[in-house]
């Protein structure tokens, strides 16, 4: 079973990396992702300092509870509308590669841009909903955590063509997740969860990566400090780099999946057993013996 699922999932893997090889700009949308979620990061820093300083001066636990709040959905509005954002851009140009068109970073970015209102909107309700699971596991202890893990997933599988639907069809946030709940349940049935796909296969390649880290700690306990800074910087670049390609890839197969659903039609390679194979039907309960 597992060996089944492993070769999928590197299967998948393969083939998106085939539609990434034709178009590597691609690339290039996680990483303006993130450096801008870094350079956000540092004034959303200061407004937390400055906010409980506030709260401190005055002594008042009900200021520093507003401040934190307060600070913590700017910051998740913040970074979702900048995920958001070159997801938005990184799915249309990867519905361009996917259907054999010529594509750009310019591109992306307009396509993005003139989803604006509809971006926003987007952002609201997902980081409102980010923000409200995260007190519930803040304040339920364990079973807040256990019941925030199991309402994240499911949000995650409802939202899953949100993005794609926003852009290429150009609807509103709102029809948007009606829409993608919509074409889950009439492709891949109700009972369904979401299957390994690509993430197993980063995840192997996630574990190499542990190795020059070790190595670092190995020469860093002998005094090898040389060794140990290059094998660490070693671990740093290739876990930046895995994430961007895995972000990539993600998307690439996220929209032909969206394609595969919308049309019943494969794209840029991929067969129609990799996108069936992509959720997978909901065990059932071992309750009471049933």
């Amino acid at each position: 079973m597992f060996g089944d699922r492993y070769a999928r999932s590197l299967a998948v893997a393969k083939q998106s990396y085939q539609v990434l090889k034709t178009n590597p700009t691609l690339m290039i949308f996680p990483i303006l992702s993130g450096v801008s979620t870094l350079m956000a990061s540092i004034p959303l820093f200061l407004m937390l300092m400055a906010a409980y300083g506030v709260g401190t001066a005055t002594k008042s636990q009900a200021v520093m509870d507003v401040a934190h709040y307060a600070v913590m959905g700017v910051t998740y509005f913040v970074n979702y509308f900048i995920v958001i954002f070159f997801n938005s851009a990184l799915v249309a140009c990867a519905n361009e590669s996917l259907q054999g068109r010529p594509t750009s970073v310019r591109f992306g970015l307009e396509a993005a841009a003139s989803r604006l209102p509809q971006i926003l909107g987007w952002t609201v309700i997902a980081s409102t909903v980010g923000i409200i699971l995260r007190t519930i596991g803040e304040r339920g202890g364990v079973v807040g955590v256990i019941v925030t893990s199991i309402i994240g997933l499911a949000w995650n599988l409802v939202v899953f063509f949100v993005i794609p639907i926003l852009i290429l069809e150009r609807t509103g946030p709102i029809t948007a997740v009606k829409e993608s709940t919509a074409m889950l349940k009439k492709t891949w049935g109700e009972k369904l969860i979401l299957g390994l796909g690509i993430g197993l296969a980063m995840f192997v390649v996630g574990l190499i990566l542990v190795i020059p880290f070790i190595l670092a700690i190995g020469f860093a306990v002998n005094s090898l400090w040389i060794g140990a800074i290059l094998a660490l910087l070693v671990t740093i670049v290739g876990f930046i780099g895995l994430a961007i390609v895995s972000s990539a890839l993600t998307a690439i197969y996220q929209t032909s999946l969206y394609l595969y659903a919308r049309t019943g039609s494969t794209t840029g390679g991929f067969t129609a057993d990799q996108l069936t194979g992509a959720f997978a039907p909901k065990p059932p309960s071992k309750f009471f013996g049933r």
